[in-house]
């Protein structure tokens, strides 16, 4: 499939009058397409202009054609995708964008080009924005805690990332512990638990192929006018700081007072947790989330209270879902991914063309 979607994309290239380059190299794109005379595109890893982008007149609504793409003078990685995943497409992106290639997807069917292009047309990299503030896509990683371990929750419910304005009591915990929850018993009670065959915990790298040009894991932050840079379909609900206005801001160190909209994590429409804005995800302390888990030294893992006080150990991390423990998944957050817009450096083509 994989195949006869690259032999596709490089057809449509050719016919541009580009040159396409393969790679056997997991970390860069399969194809990069470029013109005649810039045969040193498809080997470099430096981005050399921050400031332009391939389309100049492109629209943050509905992605460039094809054409305009590969008319565009500029790079264009040539990206398959055959079942459409957030991670994948956004993180495919911010790989190219970082090296100052666009990325050209070709997919399958109609379907998948629509959730690309839903993915990636403005608000971009979120499942849905409303006034009250967005829904995040979860991501591969998991929220790494400033005591160490990462964080869980009690519940088997499904669990969204969601941006709140309602005015709703002070972050921390939120929800009480249903009767669903699992029970809480001591680790003396001898409680025997079964080795699953199961991955390690997550060392903080993304789960997706391996390389690290494809993570989309947390980048450190960068400086405010760097930040400054990201336009509205990134985030529709940032605007430039002002000093007397209620418009949610980058940085709230800088912009103390700013009412930005609360991070809550919910099960279904129950509030487990809230966070103060989507920058508190960066290494939050335990007591912010009802449970804690780690891997011992006897590769079992352990789970803790909000106050770090021993609850239960199991034998993996399957075991622990099982018996009503779930990690929490860090949300897909687009300012905390890309340093600036990403109108104009993408198109979709569909092999049914």
């Amino acid at each position: 499939m994989n195949e006869r979607l690259l032999t596709v994309g490089i057809d449509r290239c050719h016919r541009a009058g580009l040159v396409t380059s393969r790679s056997s190299d997991a970390a860069k794109p399969p194809v990069i397409a470029h013109t005649a005379g810039d045969e040193t595109a498809a080997l470099s890893d430096e981005s050399s202009n921050h400031d332009e982008r391939p389309v100049i007149d492109a629209r943050a609504s509905e992605p460039p054609t094809p054409e305009t793409l590969l008319s565009s003078g500029w790079s264009i990685a040539i990206e398959t995708i055959s079942e459409v995943d957030p991670t994948v497409v956004l993180s495919r992106v911010w790989n190219n964008q970082s090296h100052n290639r666009a990325t050209l997807f070709v997919t399958p069917t109609q379907q998948a080009t629509a959730k690309i292009t839903n993915i990636l047309t403005a608000p971009v990299g979120v499942v849905d924005s409303t006034n009250d503030g967005r829904q995040f896509y979860p991501g591969p990683d998991r929220i790494p805690l400033a005591e160490g371990g990462y964080a869980a929750v009690p519940t088997s419910a499904p669990l969204s990332w969601n941006e709140s304005r309602t005015a709703s009591g002070q972050p921390g915990l939120v929800a009480t512990i249903s009767d669903d929850a699992p029970a809480i018993t001591s680790e003396e009670d001898g409680r025997k638990t079964t080795e699953q065959d199961d991955v390690e915990i997550d060392q903080r790298k993304t789960a997706e192929s391996g390389s690290t040009d494809e993570k989309t894991s947390r980048k450190p932050t960068t400086e405010q006018e760097d930040k400054e840079n990201i336009t509205t379909d990134v985030n529709p609900s940032m605007e430039p700081s002002r000093s007397n206005d209620t418009t949610p801001d980058m940085n709230s160190s800088v912009n103390i007072g700013i009412n930005r909209p609360w991070l809550e994590l919910r099960a279904g429409d129950e509030v487990l947790v809230r966070l103060n804005n989507v920058d508190a995800l960066a290494c939050p302390p335990r007591e912010r989330f009802p449970y804690a888990y780690h891997r011992d030294d006897d590769k079992q893992i352990r789970v803790l209270d909000f106050a770090g006080r021993p609850v239960e150990r199991y034998g993996g991390i399957t075991d622990m879902r099982h018996n009503g423990f779930q990690p929490v998944p860090a949300p897909l957050v687009p300012e905390h991914m890309f340093n600036k817009s990403i109108t104009g450096w993408w198109g979709v083509l569909t092999a049914q063309q």
